[in-house]
């Protein structure tokens, strides 16, 4: 399979897309992870958040969106529902649910003249949500393998030994 992947190095909130991803769960909490930063910078995307129905089982798979305003390129925030709860015990990540959820995203922007570029932070859904990222990969090369875009895993200073050690 040809990759459908670009990594970009560095800061995911200066990186070089227009729609951010990331993974929520049902219940309100940006407190951690990636979904804390982007509460602090966006809160466009916490207040979609906000719009929806604490803890409905119902959302897995869906998604909301932040227009989001401030300088450089990115324009939206999605937050994917594919986490089924809460806690490090068990993995919360729901591959099908991200599934649902990236397909929802790429059908909601399909709409553009020009294909918009995507940004997803790299290890989305393996932190506390406990996925494997060898599998949320090939969940995402999958899902965009037809994307006429360019799709972003970003890579953070923090991540980039978790990233070599992946490889």
């Amino acid at each position: 399979m040809s990759k459908k992947i670009n990594y970009y190095f560095g800061n995911y909130f200066g990186a070089p897309f227009e729609i951010g991803l990331h993974v929520c769960n049902l219940y309100h909490i940006f407190g951690a992870g990636i979904a804390k930063e982007i509460k602090k910078q966006y809160p466009e995307a916490y207040l979609a958040d906000l719009n929806t129905k604490k803890g409905d089982v119902t959302r897995l798979g869906t998604i909301s969106i932040g227009k989001v305003e401030g300088e450089g390129k990115l324009s939206h925030i999605v937050n994917l529902y594919a986490m089924r709860g809460l806690g490090p015990a068990v993995r919360q990540l729901s591959y099908d649910a991200l599934i649902d959820c990236l397909e929802r995203t790429i059908q909601y922007f399909s709409f553009a003249e020009s294909p918009f570029s995507i940004g997803i932070p790299y290890g989305m859904g393996c932190g506390l949500a406990g996925g494997d990222w060898k599998i949320v990969e090939a969940i995402i090369e999958s899902c965009f393998k037809d994307y006429p875009g360019i799709v972003y895993v970003c890579v953070r200073d923090e991540d980039v030994f978790k990233f070599k050690n992946n490889l």
